[in-house]
């Protein structure tokens, strides 16, 4: 439907998404999603091609992925992203860590497959 899509909140002391775990919003409607994930005093990690991820199909407002974390270890194919598949804009990506580690193919990704915007702030 036309309806607008949830917003996703997950807080913890410390977060793994490994082994091909995800934590995901998906919207093709008109207001994208709000992903917080949150471990501000802990330990972040995406690892074992776990993702966490906003992804867009051609949204007119985009949604917005926001990781605060005392750590983020990404690794091993692991990604934090958000994107779009069609001519809307991805949306903002923004990490907020005292140390962010990025190793063995993991990836911090703001990307738009159409004609609009991928935003990061780190």
């Amino acid at each position: 439907g036309d309806g607008a899509v949830g917003s996703v909140f997950v807080g913890a002391r410390n977060i793994a998404v490994t082994d091909g775990g995800r934590i995901r919003a998906l919207s093709a409607v008109q207001n994208g999603p709000m992903m917080v994930i949150s471990a501000p005093e802990g330990t972040m990690l995406v690892s074992r091609g776990g993702a966490i991820s906003n992804t867009i199909d051609g949204v007119l407002e985009p949604g917005t992925l926001a990781v605060t974390a005392g750590a983020i270890n990404v690794t091993d194919f692991g990604i934090i992203r958000t994107s779009t598949v069609g001519d809307g804009d991805a949306g903002s990506l923004s990490i907020t860590a005292d140390r962010i580690t990025l190793s063995m193919g993991g990836q911090l990704n703001s990307s738009s497959d159409g004609g609009g915007w991928a935003v990061a702030g780190i």
